[in-house]
């Protein structure tokens, strides 16, 4: 539980900054997509979507699965924050940044268990250069290490007010 509210933590920080690296090493490619094309939008706007003071409620696990090395875990989590739209100006221009919103998310993050250094590119299949960055050089799709943190591959909103 504790992970994965610091994920989403993590991720609405990033989201907040604009922070397009951080993202990336969060996410699946797919929301990764999602995510800078949403803030490409907001840039060219020029609005920021500020999300602070992010409280826990719950967590609850609703599933695990291993299938080929991969644990996937659904929860459902509920989280309170302020969580508003502001110009260039900081100008609130949606939301309002008095009151706190309530939000409950499907999430569901995956974690390659097993164990094995990854050489080839799993999207591409390119070799891997140790040097790289976390990126593949050919088709720049992030490299999940084994040992590396939960990603995110859905955020689903059930419900908010």
């Amino acid at each position: 539980n504790t992970e994965a509210f610091n994920l989403y933590k993590e991720l609405q920080t990033a989201w907040m900054n604009f922070d397009y690296d951080t993202i990336r090493e969060l996410v699946s490619d797919e929301m990764y997509n999602m995510y800078s094309m949403q803030l490409d939008t907001l840039k060219v706007k020029g609005q920021k979507n500020i999300m602070e003071n992010i409280s826990y409620i719950t967590n609850i696990v609703t599933d695990i699965n291993i299938e080929n090395n991969i644990e996937t875990v659904k929860t459902v989590m509920t989280v309170e924050c302020y969580d508003y739209l502001v110009d260039s100006s900081n100008k609130v221009v949606r939301g309002n940044k008095n009151r706190k919103m309530h939000y409950v998310y499907e999430l569901t993050f995956t974690k390659d268990i097993s164990g094995k250094h990854i050489d080839k590119c799993p999207n591409c299949g390119a070799k891997i250069d140790i040097n790289s960055g976390g990126k593949c050089e050919y088709c720049n799709s992030v490299i999940v290490n084994s040992e590396a943190k939960w990603t995110l591959v859905k955020k689903e909103m059930k419900q908010q007010r």
